[in-house]
């Protein structure tokens, strides 16, 4: 089994540092592809991350960012319950810094993202990725870098797009926040 990694998204962006877990047999033959394929290597940022591990300061690293993303996922379910319980269900994660929020049926993701952009709230829409019908109208919520306050400005900015994502659904208006299906009556 290999395992690949980078120590860019548990430490910070720019360290752009990889590893590679490989079976005994294969090191040979990795180490003479990376010499083949990129002979510059960040000597001196090895060498303090090396030192960072061997002393145990990323395992302390690590223990302390588990607490910090687990409330703040704590805190974006709770923000979750309390704004958009009417339109959108909240799943919690159990690995990683992103949640699913799943829309009401009829709602279009695509549109309610471009709604909150406008108010400064980015969401990634979940229906583009999707490559078959039916998609799962929804978004990808991030928490890792937002504190509870800026989580609940965020949330209350999204109440005036749920407004509207409503008015469209109830047929009060011709919103494109409706999706094509439900407009053409399929």
């Amino acid at each position: 089994m290999i395992y690949v990694g980078t120590f860019s998204k548990v430490l910070f962006p720019s360290l752009r540092i990889g590893y590679l877990v490989l079976p005994h047999d294969l090191v040979n033959h990795f180490v003479a592809a990376k010499s083949i394929s990129d002979r510059h290597v960040a000597s001196l940022e090895q060498a303090a991350l090396t030192e960072f591990l061997t002393e145990g300061h990323f395992t302390a690293h690590l223990r302390r960012m588990r607490k910090i993303y687990s409330e703040r996922q704590y805190l974006l379910l709770e923000v979750a319950e309390k704004y958009w319980q009417q339109f959108m269900t909240v799943e919690a994660s159990f690995g990683g810094l992103l949640m699913l929020g799943k829309l009401r049926q009829g709602l279009d993701d695509v549109e309610v993202s471009i709604r909150a952009a406008e108010r400064g709230v980015r969401l990634r829409p979940l229906s583009p990725l999707y490559l078959e019908e039916p998609a799962q109208h929804g978004f990808l919520l991030g928490f890792a870098a937002y504190s509870e306050k800026e989580m609940a400005i965020a949330a209350k900015r999204l109440l005036e797009p749920r407004h509207q994502c409503d008015t469209a659904r109830r047929g009060l208006s011709r919103s494109p926040l409706r999706r094509e299906s439900t407009r053409n009556g399929g």
